[in-house]
């Protein structure tokens, strides 16, 4: 193919629709990524939940203790 086709590189990297449709895409790595990353941000166990909301897991279980 000549230039600008599709196919044969053409001097042009990935786009940032190509990394969006890899991480729409169930036959691809980056779409399982993606499902794992939304689960341990939707996930108050984990870390990246707390991460996410500003805090950290140490600091809502402080929080939690009982005062003496």
């Amino acid at each position: 193919m000549g230039r600008g086709g599709r196919g044969g590189g053409g001097g042009r990297g990935r786009t940032s629709n190509d990394d969006r449709s890899d991480s729409k895409n169930p036959n691809n790595p980056a779409y399982w990524a993606s499902v794992e990353n939304r689960g341990d941000q939707l996930n108050p166990d984990h870390d990246a939940y707390w991460s996410s909301k500003g805090t950290d897991k140490t600091e809502r279980d402080e929080k939690d203790k009982p005062e003496k």
